[in-house]
């Protein structure tokens, strides 16, 4: 089985991969992709949209179809009253203060499912707790100290690396492509290199190293460097 994880870096423009992801058994796209005019680079299949926040999603609901699942890169807001009797110490700290920092559409179970009614007509999901907590100890964040970025606001990883981390938990034994991960360094969409993409909430050299240890151990193949 294989999973192609589409990262909006301008890494997908420097090979024709589009008919190599298109063939891929599940296809997961993050934020604001785009599809249209870049099919023969990016390919056009979505099984899987991850999300970072609940403003991306507003009047994009009429471009699914059916099959298609969106998985929001933060918990089910009804998920946070069991934080304090699963956590502790510095992991506990990390979850509050991202939860902190999160919109009343993501973080209030009342709010979010009145905005759910309103935009949401497809199936969803959410990037729990466990998994968050699971990427911050591979990353190793209390260790190098890590909390709160430049912004004021919890230190977390891309919603790229969130989407590969969530490839690797449902799909365990499939052969993981990525691409366009090059956005932690390049900071550039592939549909607008002159749009800026740097936020003072990641922590982007831990990513870079990170990413390369995933690619070195053979978990993921960076396909925008090699094609199988």
């Amino acid at each position: 089985m294989r999973i192609a994880i589409v990262g909006n870096g301008g890494g997908p423009l420097k090979m024709k991969l589009g008919p190599l992801i298109d063939r891929c058994d599940r296809v997961v796209r993050i934020n604001e992709f785009r599809t249209s005019g870049y099919e023969e680079s990016v390919g056009s299949r979505l099984d899987i949209h991850m999300v970072n926040s609940w403003t991306r999603i507003s009047g994009r609901d009429n471009e699914w179809r059916t099959g298609q699942c969106l998985w929001f890169a933060f918990p089910d807001p009804k998920s946070w009253t069991r934080m304090a009797t699963e956590y502790a110490g510095f992991e506990l700290e990390y979850l509050t203060r991202w939860h902190l920092d999160l919109l009343p559409e993501e973080a209030s179970p009342e709010i979010h499912a009145r905005a759910l009614e309103s935009f949401v007509s497809r199936p969803m999901q959410y990037f729990s707790q466990s998994l968050m907590i699971d990427l911050v100890r591979a990353m190793e964040f209390e260790r190098a100290g890590i909390m709160i970025g430049k912004d004021g606001k919890v230190v977390q990883p891309t919603t790229g690396l969130k989407a590969l981390s969530l490839a690797r938990h449902l799909y365990p034994s499939a052969e993981l492509l990525a691409l366009g991960f090059d956005g932690f360094q390049s900071s550039t969409y592939y549909w607008d290199p002159q749009r800026a993409d740097q936020y003072d909430n990641h922590a982007y050299t831990r990513e870079v190293e990170y990413f390369s240890q995933l690619v070195q151990r053979g978990a993921i193949t960076r396909l925008d460097v090699h094609a199988p």
